[in-house]
């Protein structure tokens, strides 16, 4: 395997705490215009060789549990467009983390709450699990000439429907607005067995982070 100065792109604070201590690592949080440059600037300033986005996403396939790991194959898009993420940087990750599913991960600019609509994004696409980032730093990536991959961990299931209001109580920077969050809870308690499930979901994905990326940055030189 070479060695590549790989850097870890996340979206929240939340997720970039998987990560060991001195990793090149930005956590860019929601706004997707910022999110660009902020990248742009972290791989230039870094001199990275490689981008991953890195994080959490909800499952589309049911088979899927909480804390299960995916490399994703390639990047569905909002607007139907499919690209492949670096076959060369894949194989590193799915080296050094055998047992990981492989496949392709849907990114759109909203929240993929309900079973419903799960179920209808991933007969339409194909895809295994949804979230929000990895189109953005998989476009920089091709700007910057740079190989791209994505690693994601499950924090809710095909099965778990997210509360409406919780997408609403997300800042820019991507961490939890406190007291939005206890207000709303407030308004529809019957949904707090559900932000349990999905706190519960969010911690059993961290962990999961956290220990893919000790073996793949401990199996080999991802980051030289």
């Amino acid at each position: 395997m070479s060695a590549a100065r790989a850097g870890f792109v996340t979206g929240s604070r939340f997720e970039a705490s998987a990560l060991p201590a001195g990793t090149p690592m930005i956590c860019t949080g929601l706004n997707a215009v910022a999110q660009r440059d902020q990248i742009a600037a972290f791989a230039g300033g870094n001199h990275l060789t490689a981008l991953i986005s890195f994080g959490f996403a909800g499952a589309l396939d049911t088979n899927l549990q909480t804390g299960a790991l995916i490399i994703a194959d390639s990047i569905s898009m909002e607007d139907g467009t499919v690209e492949a993420t670096d076959p060369a940087l894949r194989a590193q990750l799915t080296e050094a983390l055998p047992s990981t599913t492989v496949g392709r991960i849907y990114a759109g600019g909203t929240v993929v709450a309900t079973p419903a609509r799960k179920q209808e994004v991933h007969a339409r696409t194909g895809a295994l699990a949804a979230e929000m980032e990895a189109h953005i730093v998989m476009t920089v990536a091709d700007r910057l000439g740079l190989p791209f991959a994505a690693l994601r961990a499950i924090s809710d299931t095909a099965q778990t429907a997210l509360p409406p209001f919780v997408a609403n109580t997300l800042r820019d920077d991507g961490s939890v607005d406190g007291g939005k969050l206890l207000a709303d809870m407030a308004r529809n308690p019957s949904t707090i067995p559900q932000l349990a499930t999905l706190a519960r979901g969010s911690y059993r994905a961290r962990a999961a982070l956290r220990a893919a990326a000790r073996a793949a940055l401990g199996a080999a030189p991802l980051v030289a």
